[in-house]
């Protein structure tokens, strides 16, 4: 008799030490420090009630601002005069560029001089004054969630 309580004891304590691993595993994932966070980008000023609104976001400074050379990019179709649209990215330092292509042809349409035909902006607000704004003026560093409000330039 004292041998089958001395096994009972031990199957026990296995499932007990288990259920100990388990749970400390379980809470220590909610414990670790999140390194993806989430950026909302509220686009206003939208005076064009058509066509779909492009959003890129850059993690460096090469190629900016050109959509095919994005980190992550979307577009939404538009619909009023403003567009919420969301990202989940690693923390780290980013910069936005955003352009209503309203006649849907997929490029953001310039005349020959290159200055554009179709409304847009970058983070920061950053209005260009004779050529497109770098890397590190629309430049914003995201370690907490964070909400940008671009307003477009028509």
């Amino acid at each position: 008799m004292e041998a089958k309580i001395k096994i009972h004891f031990r199957q026990i304590s296995i499932v007990v030490y288990v259920l100990f691993i388990g749970f400390s595993l379980t809470l220590c994932s909610f414990l670790t420090v999140r390194s993806e966070v989430d950026l909302t980008i509220h686009v206003q000023n939208i005076k064009y009630d058509q066509g779909n609104l492009h959003i890129a976001v850059f993690s460096t400074g090469v190629d900016f601002p050109e959509e095919e050379d994005a980190l992550q990019k979307t577009f939404k179709k538009i619909k009023g005069d403003r567009v919420e649209i969301h990202f989940t990215l690693p923390k780290g330092t980013y910069a936005v560029a955003v352009y209503q292509d309203i006649d849907e042809d997929g490029e953001h349409d310039k005349n020959f001089l290159g200055i554009p035909k179709e409304p847009f902006c970058f983070s920061n607000n950053v209005k260009p004054k004779l050529s497109t704004p770098g890397f590190e003026a629309c430049a914003f560093t995201l370690n907490t969630s964070k909400t940008l409000f671009l307003e477009l330039i028509n």
